[in-house]
């Protein structure tokens, strides 16, 4: 159980380091390039999870109470940029954004939450094994 959770969390902690070189690299240029109302807000939510996931991690790292809310900013940000991105910027059709918004999300979600689950779990039998000696 106690390596399922750390390993969520290395993976969890990897995305949120990826996310916040490609969110800072990338935001950059489409700022630029940014011309609709609809780039626009793909540029608003790339420069929040940017900004967001090393807050995010610094709270992971902190332990804080805080860090639930944050991830689920960050996770809000990439599943709203993941769906406009291809459709603003690459052309793309609605399908394709709206298959790209789920599989951000139930990526985001599997990690967040498999990660929550197991730190609860861990507390309860933690807590439990404390109140037994």
């Amino acid at each position: 159980m106690k390596i399922l959770a750390r390993v969520l969390t290395a993976l969890l902690a990897a995305l949120l380091a990826t996310m916040t070189c490609f969110g800072f690299a990338d935001g950059l240029n489409v700022v630029r390039a940014a011309r609709s109302p609809l780039q626009w807000v793909a540029v608003a939510t790339e420069w929040l999870y940017a900004i967001g996931a090393p807050v995010a991690l610094w709270l992971m790292v902190r332990r804080d109470r805080r860090q639930l809310p944050a991830l689920i900013v960050v996770a809000f940000a990439m599943t709203v940029t993941a769906i406009l991105a291809p459709v603003v910027w690459g052309g793309a059709g609605w399908s394709v954004g709206l298959i790209s918004g789920i599989v951000v999300l139930v990526v985001m979600a599997g990690l967040i939450g498999g990660r929550a689950a197991l730190q609860a779990r861990m507390r309860v039998r933690q807590s439990v094994g404390s109140d037994s000696q």
